[in-house]
């Protein structure tokens, strides 16, 4: 089972979460046969949207879509407090050759012409939503700027995924520091260290568990508690029907008059569907009724 683990370190004034995603990643890969960049990209923005859904309360929800202008197409992952994420990508079969580095070119897949939006559905009347600007496409990069110009929290989001040989996930996991209200520039600094001393996240991820990295990173005396992780997809026929209903009337009819009935495949998790036409009448009803 994946997990994070959260807390509190140098007087609380600088908060943690730490996280082992390899099952989710994994999974979105047996779901979608991503290309090794693609696993990378979407991996990424698995874990930061594990890591911000645990962020929240009280059953809420979060959707975090990324658009760069690459050929990676849209990046889009829904988690809630709970701690149960999934996601996509629309062009699961896209690839970049390799960096001077060696290292998978997600930022070049993912691009920077475009956003990082997330909207928050915290369980009241109006969801809250930001976007800020993509910076580099490298999906950590991108999390750190949005949290400061979006959410005025100043953090250091690191993001790594580990693609085998046979482009199954050996290792995926990332973290999220942030800075409390109190904190002072010694508090700075040591977020400043953090972020250069470790900059390789696969290499950490693929050496240590999530409560050992606090403990590199915070000292032995650090307190935490720990928080599951799974990819989950709440997708079924009826949620289907519903979708349905919220397009054009002539639309439904004509797929109940000429194809009676239609296949649905889901996104998130590639599950398909058969609507027939007693379902596909639910959804007119449906429709008829809003």
């Amino acid at each position: 089972m994946d997990y994070l683990v959260r807390g509190l370190a140098r007087n609380g004034k600088v908060g943690f979460f730490i996280a082992n995603t390899k099952e989710i990643v994994n999974q979105a890969y047996e779901f979608h046969r991503t290309t090794p960049t693609a696993s990378a990209a979407l991996g990424r923005l698995l874990t930061a949207g594990a890591i911000m859904g645990r962020m929240l309360k009280n059953d809420a929800k979060i959707t975090i879509r990324i658009n760069g202008g690459g050929s990676l197409g849209t990046l889009m992952v829904d988690a809630n407090s709970n701690g149960e994420v999934r996601g996509f990508v629309s062009n699961p079969e896209a690839t970049l050759p390799l960096k001077e580095n060696g290292k998978l070119d997600v930022g070049g897949a993912v691009g920077t012409n475009g956003f990082i939006s997330v909207i928050k559905d915290l369980g009241i009347k109006e969801n809250f939503s930001s976007q800020s600007q993509l910076q580099t496409g490298e999906i950590g990069d991108d999390l750190s700027y949005y949290f400061l110009v979006s959410e005025q929290i100043p953090s250091i989001v690191g993001l790594g995924v580990l693609v085998d040989v046979d482009y199954s996930i050996k290792a995926s996991g990332g973290f999220i520091i942030q800075l409390h209200p109190g904190h002072d520039e010694d508090d700075v600094k040591y977020l400043e260290d953090l972020a250069s001393k470790y900059t390789s996240v696969t290499d950490l991820m693929d050496k240590y568990k999530p409560e050992e990295i606090a403990k590199l990173m915070f000292g032995d005396d650090v307190t935490f508690t720990k928080q599951d992780l799974k990819f989950h997809c709440p997708c079924s026929k009826e949620r289907f029907i519903h979708a349905l209903s919220t397009i054009a009337t002539s639309d439904i009819k004509e797929m109940i008059e000429e194809d009676h009935g239609c296949d649905i495949v889901c996104q998130f998790c590639s599950k398909e569907y058969h609507l027939d036409e007693s379902d596909l009448y639910k959804s007119l009803e449906l429709r008829n009724n809003k």
